[in-house]
């Protein structure tokens, strides 16, 4: 670790570790505050400094959590006979699933990925060179949006449900012009997680947005290995990808046998595999004994699949979409992107997914 620390500090030539303390006093301040957008705006300067360059960017992101030594997110559990849930305020993130025997089935975040599960909002991926234009107009927002850096509020708790929430301020409206009310609920039932997403439009204008879950469930062997089975065994299509996270609208035969794809660092030599069209509405992460170790089931038009390439992360994220990145080459307004999502003052949008464990 202490070499990465250095080769950092040469590459950036300022005190890494200073740096991270104050990345997490901000999330501090912003936990005790609840100032959404100080963050956000922190972290879009950080970002525009070092460029887009995420596997960087990862590392640094875990180095900030590693030197501070402490866990700055107020966390909420669930609990049933069957499941217990950990659920962070900081991004309406799911952190934890684990059954009654005590096994952990959500990647718990380190140096290879530093997340869990981040609620992507108000896009799905990238904007070209992060940047797009509203009526002319060009605004800034990192890759997946704001919401999954940004201090949701505690709204509604009981022993098997909880709905934390986020809207718009002073400081989302510089990145995103659009006034909104969006909710995350997390629902147990049995060995079954509903993820709830509920954005209501609260401007005086038609709102634009994108929406998406991105889980990350260890895989059964503990290794990049296993299968994943779909709930269609005809030939499908994915989009044809790269490894920067840009994709073409271009169709390409998907890599499976009968609905059945194997997991494997190739799977994702061309970042994430991206099956769109509402092709199929069920994803299932099968174990060593060939039963269905998590079941995600959808009714969004992307169904998206991902590990880090070449890093060997022993977890595979199955990813909800009701969006995609822009295409390589677009160049129009963010209204008219694909799978733009639309609402009318007063207006609102509800969807989910459900985890199944077992």
């Amino acid at each position: 670790m202490a070499s990465k620390v250095k080769a950092l500090e040469r590459l950036l030539k300022f005190d890494i570790k200073a740096w991270a303390t104050s990345c997490m006093g901000i999330y501090q301040q912003k936990r005790r505050t609840h100032n959404q957008g100080s963050s956000l705006i922190f972290l879009l300067k950080v970002e525009n400094i070092l460029g887009s360059n995420r596997d960087f960017l990862t590392k640094l992101c875990y180095l900030c959590r590693q030197f501070t030594n402490h866990n700055f997110e107020n966390m909420v559990e669930l609990k049933n006979e069957l499941l217990t849930i950990k659920v962070a305020e900081m991004g309406a993130e799911l952190q934890s699933v684990k059954d009654n025997n005590g096994r952990e089935y959500m990647w718990q975040a380190g140096e290879k990925w530093p997340r869990h599960s981040p609620i992507l909002f108000p896009i799905v991926c990238s904007v070209n060179k992060d940047t797009y234009t509203v009526d002319g107009k060009e605004y800034h927002l990192p890759r997946h949006g704001f919401a999954r850096d940004t201090m949701f509020t505690l709204v509604r708790q009981t022993p098997e449900k909880v709905t934390m929430a986020l809207h718009d301020s002073e400081e989302t409206l510089k990145v995103y012009p659009y006034k909104f009310n969006l909710a995350i609920t997390y629902r147990l039932e049995g060995n079954k997680i509903h993820v709830i997403w509920h954005v209501e439009n609260t401007d005086t204008k038609e709102i634009h947005f994108q929406i998406g879950g991105h889980p990350a469930f260890n895989t059964p062997s503990g290794k990049l290995d296993g299968i994943i089975k779909l709930d269609n065994e005809e030939p499908m299509d994915s989009l044809k990808s790269y490894i920067d996270g840009s994709h073409e609208m271009t169709e390409i035969p998907l890599e499976a046998d009968m609905g059945i794809m194997e997991i494997s660092n190739n799977l994702f030599r061309d970042d994430s595999v991206k099956i769109h069209k509402c092709q199929t509405h069920r994803a299932m992460l099968i174990d060593t004994n060939g039963e269905p170790a998590v079941t995600v089931d959808y009714k969004c038009p992307v169904i998206a699949f991902w590990s880090p390439f070449d890093k060997q992360a022993p977890f595979v994220c199955i990813e909800p979409w009701y969006g995609l990145g822009d295409p390589r080459g677009f160049k129009g307004e963010f209204k008219d992107k694909p799978l733009m999502n639309h609402l009318q003052p007063g207006a609102s949008f509800m969807s989910k997914y459900t985890i199944t464990i077992g």
